[in-house]
């Protein structure tokens, strides 16, 4: 309550200072601020004016103290070591400054819940710089602001992402031109490339840019299918379109035209896309499939603007900007996913968090000002950055494992499965030996199992690994190769050593593990990193029962023949 009390303190103190009841030294260092507090709005979930000028002098002397000590001829720091971090601080240095983040004299933000509409904020952002910015930063969103009402209403009803914004490129190239050594790489790279210097090159790009993705209600995020893209922006001279065109061809079945080319189908990447590249007017157009083009040809087709979703967001906003950004709806294009990661009821609530925002952006003569409407406020914002982003990122690290760890799980719970499964199995090869003067099926592999099923001792689905996706045959006359998960090694008899090996597991039924029927009817699981082939398991069994080297040497011939006879050499 105290911190809420002082925010609203401070804020109320900013629109005080703001009246002018102050000095002319306070009212010129206060200035900035004053900026920021008139651009945003006061009384809602989020209010907050900051200062970084501070902290980028404090970074800038820390980097300067840093490269000091690190020439001072005591460091007892190795040379390659200091050489990289001199080039580190000073890339980093050179970094802002090109940028022009140390311009950066106040930013303020704030969100309001809108007044009857539930659940919705609007949220603003300023930055308040100097009237003539240097830093390419600034200018990448170019000067002037445009109309959007008409950009809104192209909108298809099914959007789920949008942006189109005014963005010029161009303005790094000309802040490198303050580093000769890297404007001279540029120009090489974008040379070797485009054929072209790197100003004229993204000069050519420089203008608007737009990108839009629409989903059909049962999109796949895995294959793309039901979900369209469109990218477009300008391309003076066609350079961008003449190099894209030249990787389409990369990949197979790529048709070319002279302003069109259509990519070779993408399926074998799982992807069910089959892109198409246009360029028309100084314009380079990339479409995720014909299919797109059909779309947005549909004039009758319903649009976002007409939904009152949309409506609401967009009430209020300013109605012209150097652009403007549109998101709703990207969660659900991931439910498949995120269902198979928490489970059915947790990926609907994850659904129901799914941020739904329309961000307009303006140039302002003190600086640059978003405005949004959103289902979420600043606060929300924040904390997904500090604490929900990072933990999803974590998630996304351990995913593999976690992965790995269930399949583990899996396949321990199927060997136990199956080691309960061979228990009939090795009563079926008793029964028969005691029909049978102590003698086991004479004939190796999937023959002597067969001999179980034809006398009627076991079932086809007994023959089936739980691990596998093997299929059990239908009948006795219908077993084959393809309908048995188990080898069998025939010839023995209740004679034979007890601890020599009747059936083993098909080798890669389990990750490193085999279940075996001995010749004393009991069942057991081997721990076999990588076991490949049956010579690998028979060899693995030799250090455990030390056979005589007879015995290891029949064994070892029968093992040579079933890994040739199933391919497994």
């Amino acid at each position: 309550m105290l911190t809420r009390i002082l925010a609203v303190a401070a804020a109320g103190s900013m629109l005080w200072l703001a009246g002018g009841c102050r000095s002319s030294a306070t009212s010129e260092a206060a200035k900035p601020y004053e900026q920021a507090a008139r651009r945003i709005q006061v009384g809602g979930t989020y209010y907050k004016i900051s200062n970084p000028v501070r902290l980028f002098a404090s970074l800038e002397r820390l980097f300067h103290g840093l490269e000091l000590s690190l020439a001072s001829p005591d460091s007892q720091l190795p040379p390659e070591f200091v050489r990289e971090l001199q080039q580190f601080s000073a890339a980093f240095a050179l970094a802002w400054k090109l940028a022009g983040v140390d311009e950066l004299a106040a930013c303020g933000a704030s969100s309001v819940p809108l007044e009857g509409e539930s659940g919705l904020f609007e949220n603003r952002m300023f930055l308040a710089l100097p009237r003539e910015p240097q830093g390419f930063l600034w200018g990448l969103t170019g000067s002037g602001n445009r109309p959007l009402r008409e950009e809104f209403r192209a909108l298809p009803a099914d959007t789920v992402f949008a942006a189109d914004l005014t963005l010029e490129p161009v303005v790094l190239a000309r802040a490198l031109k303050q580093l000769e050594t890297t404007s001279r790489q540029g120009d090489e790279l974008a040379d070797s490339i485009f054929k072209t210097p790197l100003e004229p090159l993204l000069a050519g790009i420089s203008g608007e840019w737009s990108v839009l993705v629409t989903a059909d209600g049962d999109a796949s995020a895995d294959t793309l299918e039901g979900i369209r893209l469109l990218v477009t922006l300008p391309d003076a001279g066609g350079r961008l379109f003449r190099y894209l065109a030249g990787v389409a061809q990369l990949v197979p079945g790529t048709v070319s035209g002279e302003n069109r080319v259509v990519f070779g189908p993408l399926n074998r990447f799982g992807i069910s896309w089959r892109p198409e590249l246009h360029f028309d007017d100084g314009r380079l157009y990339l479409y995720s499939s014909q299919d797109m083009l059909d779309y947005l040809a549909d004039e009758s087709a319903p649009r976002l603007a007409d939904t009152p979703e949309f409506r609401k967001l967009a009430a209020g906003l300013p109605e012209s900007g150097s652009g403007f950004l549109y998101s709703g709806g990207g969660l659900a294009l991931l439910r498949n996913e995120l269902a198979s990661l928490t489970g059915a009821e947790s990926a609907a609530a994850l659904a129901e968090l799914d941020q739904q925002e329309l961000t307009v952006f303006r140039n302002e003569p003190d600086g640059k000002l978003t405005v949004s409407r959103s289902n979420w406020d600043l606060n929300q914002v924040e904390f997904a950055e500090q604490a929900l982003i990072p933990a999803v990122g974590l998630i996304t690290l351990v995913s593999p494992y976690l992965t790995e760890h269930r399949e583990m799980l899996d396949d321990k719970a199927a060997q136990q499965k199956c080691r309960l499964q061979l228990k009939p199995l090795a009563d079926a090869l008793e029964k028969y030996a005691a029909e049978h003067d102590g003698r086991f099926p004479a004939e190796e592999g999937i023959a002597g199992l067969k001999t179980l099923l034809e006398a009627g001792l076991i079932a086809p689905s007994a023959l089936i690994c739980p691990g596998t996706e093997d299929e059990a045959a239908a009948d006795t006359e219908s077993f084959t190769f393809d309908n048995c998960s188990y080898v069998y090694f025939g010839g023995f008899n209740r004679k034979s050593n007890p601890k020599l090996p009747l059936v083993i597991d098909w080798p890669f039924n389990h990750a490193d593990a085999v279940n075996v029927i001995l010749v004393d009817g009991s069942v057991e699981t081997l721990e076999l990193e990588n076991p490949e082939n049956c010579r690998r398991v028979v060899s693995y069994l030799h250090t455990r029962y030390h056979y005589t080297e007879p015995e290891f040497k029949q064994l070892m011939q029968k093992a040579a023949a079933l890994d040739q006879q199933f391919e497994l050499d």
